[in-house]
C-alpha cells in the first residue's frame, strides 16, 4: 500500500507500532527534525484498542501516512489543511473503492466498562476499572455514576 499510493517517497524504515496507550484515537503521527542533519522523520502509532477491524486499520494507516508525506516529503506542518487535503485526495485516486477519514474518526469503541449516570443518559467508557469515575458525580447534572461491565 505505501509504494502504490505514495510512489517511495515515505521512508522504508518509517516506524509503524501498535500502542496500548491510545484509547480513544485510531492513530498518531510523531513528527521530528533532526536539527544537525535537517533529516525529517516520523513514526506512526496504530490503538490496538480502536483498530479492531482491517477496514479501520487501512483507512488510519493511509490517514497517517498522509500527515507523514505532508511533514516528510513537503517538510510542513499541516494538521488536516490543504497539503494533507492534496495527499488523502491522491490516496482516494489511486484507490477508489477506499474512502481516507478526513478528520476524527466516528469508530464506536468497544468498551470493558461503561460509566453510567443513575439520573441522565450521560455514559463513558473505559477500557479498564476507574475507581475515580464511581467516586464522582455525573459531569451533567451531578448525579450518581455507577459502572456496567460491557
Amino acid at each position: 500500500m505505501r509504494q502504490k499510493v505514495l510512489q517511495l517517497m515515505l521512508p522504508k524504515d518509517m516506524s509503524i507500532t501498535w500502542s496500548d496507550n491510545l484509547r480513544t484515537t485510531a492513530g498518531y503521527t510523531r513528527c521530528s527534525r533532526d536539527k544537525l542533519t535537517n533529516i525529517y522523520s516520523c513514526n506512526i502509532e496504530l490503538a490496538s484498542k480502536v483498530l479492531t477491524s482491517f477496514d479501520r486499520l487501512r483507512d488510519t494507516l493511509l490517514h497517517e501516512m498522509c500527515h507523514a508525506a505532508v511533514w516528510v516529503v513537503n517538510k510542513q506542518k499541516d494538521n488536516h489543511g490543504p497539503l494533507w487535503q492534496t495527499w488523502a485526495s491522491r490516496c482516494n485516486l489511486i484507490l477508489p473503492n477506499v474512502d481516507v477519514p478526513t478528520r476524527c474518526h466516528n469508530y464506536e469503541i468497544n468498551y470493558k466498562f461503561t460509566y453510567r449516570c443513575k439520573n441522565c443518559p450521560w455514559k463513558v467508557g473505559r477500557h479498564s476499572k476507574c475507581s475515580k469515575l464511581l467516586e464522582s458525580k455525573c459531569p451533567k447534572c451531578h448525579g450518581s455514576i455507577y459502572c456496567v461491565k460491557s
